[in-house]
């Protein structure tokens, strides 16, 4: 199945960080997808055309990010997926647990590095 790298979800437990990204990329022509937990994630990746996973190392509390990382590696190889990290120590752990690569906390630079690298993309 082709994944549509214009499918972005979002996994942060932040809605400050959710509602950050939204206003910045939805302008974008990026379809925005957005999970507070692990199992909203791998729900949405079951049922959408995802293409790209953008995916913070704390959520809720706990260091969850990898664990969703390793969970999307064992079923969905097809699947792009960036760390978003503010912390060198975590994008680390993030790296290693199979993110494609780190994009830092901070909407106008992520934006950027979309639009550059997957603006018209799709992959299989």
């Amino acid at each position: 199945m082709k994944r549509d790298t214009h499918n972005i979800l979002i996994v942060d437990d932040s809605r400050i960080e959710q509602t950050l990204l939204k206003s910045v990329l939805s302008k974008s022509g990026f379809t925005l997808f957005f999970a507070d937990t692990v199992s909203e994630a791998l729900k949405l990746l079951g049922s959408e055309n995802i293409g790209l996973v953008l995916v913070d190392f704390f959520l809720a509390g706990i260091n969850d990010g990898t664990a969703l990382v390793n969970k999307i590696r064992k079923y969905r190889v097809d699947v792009k997926i960036y760390a978003i990290s503010g912390s060198e120590e975590t994008a680390n752990a993030l790296l290693a647990s199979g993110c494609d690569g780190i994009l830092p906390k901070d909407p106008a630079e992520i934006k950027k590095f979309l639009e550059e690298n997957y603006k018209g993309a799709s992959f299989s």
